[in-house]
């Protein structure tokens, strides 16, 4: 059994661009032998895959990137360094902000998407339950300042600092991502109030009624009446926006454009977040052991190839 990834991320490809190399599961040209499953962030878009054969999935990645950019950018790890990698991801060790804790919801959000759609393998499965469980003891054990430390609370914090009882505040997109910013703001504000914006009325619906918030059907018009955007939709168009103060846009590809908006880098740079206290050094022992340990066992918890890995 062997894994790889594919990887586009703030390390290699400016932010501005990540969404050029967007890969959804069902654009990937797949072989018979290899099983995938994209994971994508605000600030990355990875195909993990697996095979029996090594050259199987070399060359599946290969021509993956080939296909998804011109120049060849990313980066493609195979056998244990892509086990490692993912690992390190769930752990906050590659993120913009090192140690967020948001990374953990993401996979899982992500994963159980994956498992939904009956075509899920067992041993991708395997591999991301174990990145998750490894995450979570990677931050009991080597040490994490707070949960304050993520993008989503970041972004938050912005809104809170410039808010006022009359403010009116939307947030723009229903899914993951606009879902958190909204239990960050309901946990540092239970009265705030906020509207749900979607393409699809029934999910800003449910969304808003979670956290006991308005919704409306999108439109763009209406944004202008609102003081502070917070925005969270695919396919943007990068849009100028006149009217509200200013608007957080973690939108990929970017949404709006403009003075007033605030990208992720703005957003970092603006709350001055503090890196984690995590202990690196522990942090990359515990990854390094429970890599081996994976390699060690296949998803049946017989003898893996380590000769292939």
């Amino acid at each position: 059994m062997v894994y790889g990834v594919l990887t586009y991320s703030y390390k290699n490809v400016p932010l501005s661009s990540l969404y050029n190399y967007d890969m959804a599961a069902d654009s990937v040209d797949m072989h018979q032998s290899v099983k995938t499953l994209v994971f994508k962030t605000c600030s990355r878009i990875e195909l993990y895959c697996y095979s029996e054969d090594y050259g199987d999935v070399e060359n599946f990645l290969s021509e993956t990137r080939r296909k998804h950019s011109e120049r060849e950018e990313g980066e493609i790890l195979i056998g244990s360094g892509a086990v490692r990698h993912l690992f390190r991801v769930a752990s906050g060790l590659e993120s913009i902000i090192l140690g967020e804790s948001e990374i953990i919801g993401q996979l899982r959000h992500t994963f159980n998407e994956y498992k939904i759609d009956g075509l899920h393998s067992k041993q991708l499965e395997y591999l991301f339950e174990n990145a998750m469980r490894v995450g979570r003891k990677t931050r009991r054990e080597a040490g994490i300042s707070n949960r304050q430390s993520g993008l989503y609370h970041a972004a938050a914090t912005i809104v809170l600092e410039n808010y006022l009882p009359n403010m009116r505040i939307a947030v723009v997109g229903s899914g993951f991502v606009s879902k958190n910013l909204l239990a960050e703001l309901k946990i540092a504000n239970p009265n705030i109030k906020v509207t749900v914006f979607s393409r699809e009325a029934a999910h800003a619906e449910r969304l808003a009624r979670l956290f006991g918030m308005e919704y409306s059907d999108f439109n763009i018009e209406m944004l202008k009446d609102y003081n502070i955007v917070f925005s969270a939709i695919k396919n943007g168009t990068g849009i100028n926006l006149s009217g509200p103060k200013f608007i957080i846009d973690l939108s990929v590809p970017r949404a709006f454009a403009g003075a007033n908006v605030l990208h992720i880098e703005d957003v970092i740079r603006k709350t001055g977040i503090l890196q984690s206290n995590m202990n690196l050094s522990l942090a990359e022992g515990i990854i390094e052991k429970e890599t081996n340990g994976l390699l060690g066992k296949d998803c049946s918890g017989g003898a893996a190839l380590k000769r292939i890995l």
